[in-house]
């Protein structure tokens, strides 16, 4: 826990569901960009 919230590393998520890590580090990298591309259309939307 970290500040009232739940923590974890790619690496702990990784094993924890049997994944290679850098197969989790894409899918991190893939969530941040589609999430800061729908932050900056929803300026330009709205």
């Amino acid at each position: 826990m970290h500040d009232r919230q739940a923590v974890t590393t790619s690496l702990k998520v990784a094993e924890s569901f049997g994944k290679n890590h850098r197969d989790v580090l894409a899918a991190i990298r893939d969530l941040m960009s589609s999430a800061e591309n729908y932050a900056v259309l929803k300026k330009v939307l709205y």
